[in-house]
């Protein structure tokens, strides 16, 4: 009868630990996800590379539904024939350039990509991307969302 009772508990026990339990998120916004789309594509015309040391705006609001309400976006990044070593950062348009980097650029790869999550300012440019490495060299850039905060 004692191993009976002994059973029972321990199965309790072990069924409350690995319940998962519903919480509520913490902070303002809400994720929601949608079908990843092309933002940004400077392959394409009238495109042109991202020069090396210097700084590309970019819409991101009321395209491929992130409205302009969205306070984040959750994007792709893909670096594309870069023809020097180096990184590109993403951030913020019309804020102060963060000192971390999206991606790092080798031009061992002929495309290389990384996810990040980018506050998006107001108005019709939304982030901004640099790129730098040596004097002279470019990468194409690519963009995808998949998503964005409310």
């Amino acid at each position: 009868m004692g191993v009976r009772r002994w059973l029972v508990v321990a199965v309790v026990t072990v069924s409350t630990i690995l319940v998962a339990r519903p919480t509520a998120a913490g902070g303002p916004y809400q994720f929601y996800s949608i079908t990843p789309c092309r933002l940004v594509d400077t392959r394409l015309p009238p495109g042109a590379p991202l020069l090396a040391g210097s700084t590309r705006n970019f819409q991101v609001a009321q395209l491929c539904g992130v409205p302009m309400t969205a306070g984040a976006a959750a994007l792709n990044v893909t670096v594309v024939t870069p023809t020097g070593n180096g990184y590109v950062v993403v951030w913020p348009y019309n804020t102060s350039m963060p000192g971390i980097s999206t991606i790092s650029v080798t031009t061992s790869l002929s495309a290389l990509a990384n996810g990040c999550l980018v506050g998006l300012t107001t108005g019709s440019l939304n982030i901004s991307a640099f790129y730098q490495a040596g004097g002279g060299s470019t990468t194409h850039l690519v963009v995808d969302v998949t998503g964005y905060y409310q």
